[in-house]
């Protein structure tokens, strides 16, 4: 017990190290109450804007107390406590509202993560608590698990707002360890269960795990599994970062140079804190496609002919302008985010009719 409680103090102590590393120990051992807050959870101060700008331990004694890590990293965790106290809108499977869902990081694992990795792991769940020879002690256990438990139960309690899977992705590694005790199975088979039958399938586990990522490997960031409908269908579930981040501009680019015919009348475009200068891209790039309020397709007539590509964060977005294109065949996907459409006067009357 002592060896392994000595195990975690090195790996807790090489952890901080490297994280102080990182940031050059730029701020790292500075006393708390030498901090500005800007969260109401660290600053202490309340009001309708969630600004803080205070220190809640100023006068306490763990005011006096050193912080181990860099002065950034935790004035960067400050900052992103505030945008969850503040809120914002948030999507899951076509659906908004001001805050989040506890549930939405496990669900967006769920669609996210390939179906040979929910096999293996649903495998390798079972038969450790069916037989003995899968398990390992208790404390061996809880090292595994605790670290991603507490990571997805931390995130998730965080409802302020709901954008970016990432967040969860520091307890998949304990997942990958957890589930790694399946590779026993080619050695010996749980009782009464046969090693043939469980060796076929963890083997086409694996196989649908490595083929189904390899099959999108040049679109990973868009990438949802069958269940989910594919990357094609994956801004019915999610959107944000989880499919659009702006990976797909250089193809459009190269898919236009491709097409010269073709001459863009304007992109649908917009990634927060993109430094993107669309207007360099080409000719269209630097206009808007016709935006349309909501729920008013009798204003369709006003639209204007024209080649248009709306990437799918804006056509799905909160009271998009654009949601009209939703009813219309794109002409070319690029990728599985920028969608290419050819607005035609036959099409506008549709719309107009279809109101």
């Amino acid at each position: 017990m002592l060896r392994e409680a000595f195990h975690l103090v090195m790996m807790f102590t090489l952890a901080l190290y490297i994280i102080n590393l990182a940031y050059n120990f730029d701020g790292s051992f500075k006393k708390l109450h030498e901090y500005t807050f800007v969260s109401r959870a660290l600053s202490g101060v309340f009001n309708e804007d969630c600004d803080g700008w205070g220190n809640r331990f100023a006068d306490t004694w763990l005011g006096k107390l050193p912080v181990p890590f860099p002065e950034q990293y935790i004035l960067g965790i400050d900052f992103q406590k505030r945008e969850f106290e503040r809120g914002y809108m948030s999507y899951l499977c076509g659906n908004w509202k001001h805050g989040g869902w506890w549930y939405y990081y496990i669900y967006g694992l769920m669609v996210k993560e390939p179906l040979g990795f929910w096999i293996l792991f649903v495998l390798a769940v079972a038969v450790a608590a069916g037989s003995q020879r899968f398990r390992i002690s208790w404390h061996d256990e809880i090292v595994v698990w605790a670290p991603a438990v507490m990571i997805l139960t931390l995130v998730s309690s965080q409802t302020g707002f709901n954008h970016h899977l990432r967040y969860v992705l520091p307890c998949m590694p304990f997942a990958f360890i957890a589930m790694s005790r399946i590779g026993i199975i080619f050695e010996v088979a749980p009782v009464g269960c046969s090693k043939a039958i469980l060796r076929i399938l963890v083997g086409l586990a694996l196989g649908w795990f490595t083929l189904s990522s390899l099959r999108y490997a040049n679109h990973s960031h868009a990438y949802f599994n069958e269940l989910a409908g594919g990357p094609a269908n994956g801004h019915s579930h999610l959107l944000d970062s989880n499919i659009d981040w702006g990976q797909d501009l250089l193809p459009l680019k190269r898919w236009l140079d491709a097409h010269p015919q073709i001459r863009l009348s304007g992109v649908a475009y917009s990634v927060p804190g993109s430094f993107v200068q669309l207007e360099k891209l080409g000719p269209g790039f630097d206009r808007l496609p016709p935006r349309l309020p909501p729920g008013r397709l009798s204003q369709a007539v006003h639209l204007e002919p024209g080649w248009y590509v709306v990437f799918v964060r804006e056509l799905r977005d909160h009271n998009s302008p654009y949601a009209y294109f939703l009813q219309l065949e794109p002409e070319a996907r690029i990728g599985w985010t920028a969608y290419v459409y050819h607005l035609t006067e036959e099409k506008i009357e549709a719309l107009v009719q279809s109101r």
